[in-house]
């Protein structure tokens, strides 16, 4: 081969089926090897169609030699892919150098589907992350959302989004696509779930209570209760705690209140306990309110083992998020 060092770098994986076209048809030699960054990006993408549809067959390879720059380009890869992909104008917006085989693929995915190939079509450069993004994650996006989604990486997003599905069950599509145009930055991507998980629905307390100690259902009832109380309540990690089903808190009222009990699911022990009791300002319980809020509490199946059970037990400190 003339000059194979060039095709190396222009081709990179497909520099081998290059060489092979080639030999099978040295007048496109020129062609290829001077190929623009557009017309590389297409011989990639007929190349990794043979690849895929054609099970490497060497006289489809023999026959993509003698269309590739003998027949519309439009009409080569609706052949060698099975699917249409247009007038290819994308492919000036693509970076310059040959993309990885995953790549094409994500992008004929794209292209393939009328939403996705909208959304490609809106963004005047289609960077790697992009591609991925537009083409894995399955959900509602706009080409403002996929350009963050695609420096947070498609991966990680489809974990929060299963996050909100899971604790935003009141929204359908509609409603995801508009808190994802919210999100006007990946750096603010745990803001953003945040501020999207302060409206959900709390999980079931492991306790009803009484007339007088009622569970805190809401992440709105436990920011009011913090504000009122001036202690740590007002915090968003408190509340995330709540929604994450790792904390659950009351507020205690008729005689023995007003006192909030915080009461943690233990991993270690497999059961909820008491975690902390406090009045006002984080005031500390007169001891006879003390012995009646436990014993109510124990009563109920949530005892009370002293400060930092597990942290003392196994001398071990964990997170703030993770229970004490």
């Amino acid at each position: 081969m003339a000059r194979p060092t060039v095709a190396v770098n222009a081709y990179r994986w497909a520099c081998p089926t290059v060489e092979r076209m080639i030999r099978n048809r040295p007048a496109i030699a020129v062609d290829l090897l001077q190929a623009d960054t557009a017309t590389k990006h297409f011989v990639a993408l007929a190349i990794r169609g043979w690849e895929l549809h054609q099970d490497g067959r060497e006289s489809a390879l023999q026959q993509l030699s003698e269309d590739l720059f003998s027949r519309p380009r439009p009409a080569v890869l609706a052949t060698i892919w099975g699917v249409g992909l247009g007038k290819l104008g994308f492919l000036k917006r693509l970076p310059g150098r040959v993309l990885s085989r995953c790549h094409y693929d994500h992008l004929v995915a794209g292209w393939s589907d009328p939403a996705r190939r909208r959304l490609l079509s809106q963004l005047s450069r289609l960077s790697l992350g992009e591609i991925e993004t537009i083409a894995l994650v399955d959900q509602p996006l706009s080409a403002t959302s996929a350009r963050v989604i695609a420096k947070i990486g498609a991966e990680l997003f489809d974990y929060v989004l299963a996050v909100v599905r899971r604790h935003r069950p009141d929204l359908d599509d509609m409603g995801l696509a508009g808190v994802l145009r919210e999100l006007k930055r990946g750096e603010d991507i745990a803001d953003w779930l945040r501020n999207v998980l302060r409206l959900a629905d709390l999980p079931p307390p492991p306790w009803p209570g009484t007339e007088t100690i009622i569970p805190l259902r809401t992440v709105a009832a436990i920011d009011a209760t913090g504000l009122e109380f001036r202690n740590c309540l007002a915090g968003e990690d408190w509340w995330l705690s709540a929604v994450l089903s790792q904390r659950c808190f009351y507020r205690v009222g008729g005689r023995d209140g007003p006192a909030i009990v915080s009461v943690a699911l233990d991993p270690l022990l497999g059961a909820w306990r008491i975690e902390s009791y406090r009045g006002p300002a984080n005031a500390v319980l007169k001891p006879s309110i003390e012995r009646r809020t436990l014993k109510v509490f124990a009563a109920a199946g949530i005892p009370y083992f002293g400060e930092y059970p597990r942290g003392r037990a196994l001398d071990w400190a964990d997170g703030f998020l993770n229970v004490p």
